[in-house]
């Protein structure tokens, strides 16, 4: 049910960006490491997430005035949890959606809230699992005349739940900061 609903927005958002001007969105991040923010029940621990490496992109387009949103994309070929030797790969799909300020003509300052479904992809039963992904990612584009533009962001991951038949997994925010580029 949840892979329909994730489905349905992004198909939703794809239609919508027809109608809109779109703005790509790609950036590459770094996952900051983190100590014991990762809980799993059973065996009811704490685990930490090791830095890693996160891909970014985006189709957002604007709504009204004050608003920009549409469906995104991350990958993240390993991410280590520590205490369990595990390095399992992330996807995940869904809406992204915030506010747009104008600091000065050129500089633009976006707090984009993602919300979708994580996979976390692994040989292992205990890491491989489904989840609610709930992020925020804060932008800073500096607009040029051309139509790349570059920007710096700083946000951070969350799993307020998921899992798989065995085991539940969740884990607080989980911090990167990297840079990209937009192009109008």
């Amino acid at each position: 049910m949840k892979q329909t609903l994730i489905l349905l927005f992004f198909i939703i958002c794809t239609v919508s960006t027809s109608f809109a001007q779109v703005q790509w969105n790609v950036s590459a991040n770094v996952l900051l490491e983190a100590e014991e923010v990762a809980y799993f029940d059973p065996p009811d621990r704490f685990s930490g997430l090791g830095s890693a490496f996160l891909l970014r992109g985006a189709a957002l387009f604007p709504w009204g005035n004050r608003f920009i949103g549409g469906p995104y994309l991350k990958f993240s070929p390993g991410v280590e949890i520590f205490r369990f030797d595990e390095s399992p790969t992330l996807v995940e799909l869904g809406l992204s959606i915030g506010p747009r300020f104008e600091i000065v003509e050129e500089i633009e300052v976006r707090a984009l809230v993602d919300i979708g479904y994580r996979g976390f992809l692994s040989s292992s039963d205990i890491v491989s699992a489904d989840a609610l992904a709930t992020n925020l990612n804060l932008e800073v584009i500096f607009f040029k005349e051309n139509t790349i533009s570059p920007k710096f962001n700083l946000g951070f991951l969350a799993q307020p739940a998921g899992g798989n038949e065995d085991v539940f997994f969740s884990f607080s925010p989980y911090w990167f900061i990297g840079g990209g580029i937009v192009v109008n």
